[in-house]
């Protein structure tokens, strides 16, 4: 298949705002390709490394999940991006922040 003119970042915002059905053809058409190239990828330069290596490892831990990461193309439902999740968690660590010296204003003022 052709390599469509957007990237994968371009078509995620449109496909998780359609219903399921409509976000799964789209993801078909832009990202599907790209799935496949990347297992490729990953499965060749595996290939070329050694297993005791940082690289190898993230890489065979990738590839022994892909089932799990490659679903996203056919379920228009699981959302391509963990942005909601990373908002969530932010307000989280910048409450933590701000109540690290509660109650203490001589530390407080030490870290400005």
């Amino acid at each position: 298949m052709a390599a469509p003119n957007r990237p994968p970042s371009a078509i995620a915002t449109p496909a998780t705002a359609q219903e399921p059905i409509r976000s799964d053809s789209l993801r078909q058409v832009h990202v599907a390709w790209l799935v496949v190239e990347l297992e490729q990828f990953l499965r060749q330069q595996y290939g070329r490394l050694s297993r005791k290596g940082d690289l190898a490892k993230a890489i065979n831990f990738m590839l022994a999940r892909w089932n799990s990461f490659a679903r996203f193309v056919s379920d228009g439902r699981i959302c391509m991006t963990n942005n909601a999740a990373e908002r969530r968690v932010r307000t989280v660590a910048v409450k933590r922040r701000n109540w690290t010296f509660c109650g203490s204003d001589r530390a407080a003022a030490c870290i400005r």
